[in-house]
């Protein structure tokens, strides 16, 4: 058998006796580590801190945990009305002290690529960290997406459900 980027790929040249000859093989322990299933938070610097959330479905509703390290301390807010389409519903501080556990409402309101900014603030003001907040929206017809951990899909739109190429014209008589 020959591999190919984790596949066994069989022989052409080597006997064709066994039962399984014709099929790929693949390792289990590289694809399993292959598929990125954790959100990365990447700390780009001056208090920005980049979430990446994967794939998404478009008009679905969302909730969604992660980890943040920052210094804002135990107490920190968020604007609710900053954002339409997300907004922080709780971020108590992480069990180590390091950061917050940040749980947020996430609206996949329009496909292809979709960022979002939020902003913590401490509750004195003097400090603040952005959280730019990326996903991939997958359109109409697009397929299902494998949501990454801990993102839920909460709820969906009513015009998701509904056609909405349907039309009231009845045609030509």
């Amino acid at each position: 058998m020959e591999e190919a980027g984790g596949a066994q790929l069989p022989n052409p040249s080597a006997d064709v006796s066994h039962e399984n000859s014709n099929r790929v093989h693949f390792d289990v322990q590289q694809t399993s580590s292959d598929h990125e299933l954790e959100i990365l938070v990447k700390d780009k610097g001056n208090s920005i801190q980049e979430v990446h959330l994967g794939f998404l479905k478009l008009h679905c509703y969302y909730s969604i945990q992660f980890n943040i390290k920052d210094n804002l301390g135990e107490d920190i807010t968020a604007d609710p009305l900053q954002n339409l389409h997300c907004r922080v519903t709780s971020c108590p501080p992480t069990e180590d002290g390091l950061g917050h556990c940040i749980t947020i409402s996430f609206h996949a309101h329009k496909d292809k690529l979709v960022k979002e900014s939020l902003v913590l603030t401490r509750e004195d003001k003097t400090q603040s960290v952005t959280l730019k907040l990326m996903a991939r929206v997958l359109g109409k017809h697009k397929g299902t997406p494998m949501l990454k951990n801990g993102i839920k899909c909460v709820g969906m739109d009513a015009e998701a459900d509904a056609d909405s190429e349907q039309s009231d014209w009845q045609g030509f008589n």
